[in-house]
């Protein structure tokens, strides 16, 4: 038994309220290039290379997230709008209900 599963059940043990847990996270943020037009004012980025092939390891992560229940996804980057096809994979999590 984790820390957390010790924590959980000395709080339900202990006459509190019943805390559920979901078989699977609600939400995931990916991180999706490092690539940065540097175009924030309130940012101090160096900006990033590009990193290739980017958009079939997105799809691919949006696939796995849908298959595994996830209600949502979150993108950040650097700069996501700047990976090609990155519209395609946002419709593909949207299209996936997320």
């Amino acid at each position: 038994m984790n820390a957390l599963e010790q924590l959980y059940g000395g709080l339900a043990g202990a006459g509190e309220q019943q805390i559920h847990r979901l078989a699977t996270p609600v939400l995931a943020t990916v991180e999706v290039t490092k690539q940065c037009n540097l175009a924030c004012v309130n940012c101090r980025s160096t900006g990033g290379g590009m990193e290739e092939d980017r958009g079939r390891w997105l799809s691919s992560l949006v696939n796995r997230f849908a298959d595994a229940g996830f209600l949502g996804v979150g993108f950040t980057g650097g700069e996501p709008l700047l990976v090609d096809g990155f519209e395609q994979i946002v419709r593909q999590a949207a299209d996936a209900g997320m």
